[in-house]
C-alpha cells in the first residue's frame, strides 16, 4: 500500500492496513464510538494525524501504578483500548531504543519513564535526548546519577556507561554508514568505527 495522502480515498482494507502500521490495530465500534476504520475513512489521513498528535493522555501509567494497578495492565490497556493510539505506538517504538529495566528500577520508576516517552515522543530528537538525559530513571539505570567529575590525580574517572549508550544505541551507532545504509569501509575493506575511546571519555566528562 502506498503512503496515503490527504487526497487518498481509503478503502476499508487500506484503512485496516494503515491502522495496523501506526497503532496497535483498529478497534471495533463500542458503545457510542465508531470503529477506528470508519472514523479514519470519514475524516482522512491528514485529519487523523492532526487529531492523534493533539490528543493528550489523561491518565498516566504512573497514575495507575500509584492507584495499585500493575504497570503491565496499564500498558496493555493503553495499547488495546487507549484513545491516544499514535502516541502510544510511537512511544513503544522509542522504548525499544531508550531502554530501562524493571530489574534495576521500581515499578513506579519504570511507569514514570514510560510516561516521559509518551509525553515527549512528538518533539524533536534534540528535545527527546535532553529529556531522556535528565530522566532520574535513566540516570539510575545507566549509572550516571550523581556522577562525579574526574579526579586530576587519576584515582577517579567519570562513569562512561551513559556516554557509551548515547553513541552506540541512542544516536550514531558503532559504524560509519553510507547514504544507502551500508557500512563505510577503509581502503582495505574494513568497516570504519563511528567513534573511539577518546570520544567516549570526552562525552563522559559532559555528564
Amino acid at each position: 500500500m502506498p503512503a496515503p495522502t490527504s487526497s487518498t480515498v481509503l478503502s476499508s482494507d487500506d484503512a485496516v492496513r494503515f491502522l495496523q502500521r501506526v497503532t496497535f490495530g483498529p478497534r471495533p465500534a463500542l458503545g457510542g464510538r465508531r470503529s477506528d476504520v470508519d472514523h479514519l475513512i470519514s475524516i482522512g489521513v491528514d485529519a487523523w494525524f492532526a487529531e492523534q498528535v493533539a490528543r493528550p493522555v489523561h491518565e498516566t501509567h504512573l497514575d495507575h501504578v500509584l492507584a495499585g494497578a500493575k504497570l503491565s495492565s496499564s500498558i496493555w490497556g493503553a495499547f488495546l483500548d487507549g484513545d491516544a493510539q499514535l502516541r502510544r505506538r510511537y512511544a513503544y517504538a522509542l522504548s525499544q531504543i531508550f531502554v530501562v529495566s524493571s530489574k534495576d528500577l521500581f515499578e513506579d520508576q519504570v511507569a514514570n519513564f514510560a510516561d516521559t516517552l509518551e509525553a515527549g515522543c512528538f518533539g524533536t530528537y534534540r528535545q527527546l535526548i535532553e529529556t531522556i538525559t535528565r530522566s532520574k530513571e535513566m540516570g539510575r539505570y545507566l549509572t550516571y546519577d550523581r556522577n562525579r567529575r574526574a579526579n586530576p590525580p587519576g584515582s577517579h574517572v567519570p562513569d562512561e556507561n551513559f556516554a557509551r549508550e548515547i553513541l552506540q544505541l541512542f544516536s550514531i551507532g558503532l559504524w560509519r554508514l553510507e547514504l544507502d545504509g551500508t557500512r563505510s569501509t577503509d581502503s582495505a575493506g574494513n568497516p570504519i568505527a563511528a567513534y573511539d575511546q577518546d570520544d567516549i571519555l570526552g562525552l563522559a566528562r559532559v555528564f
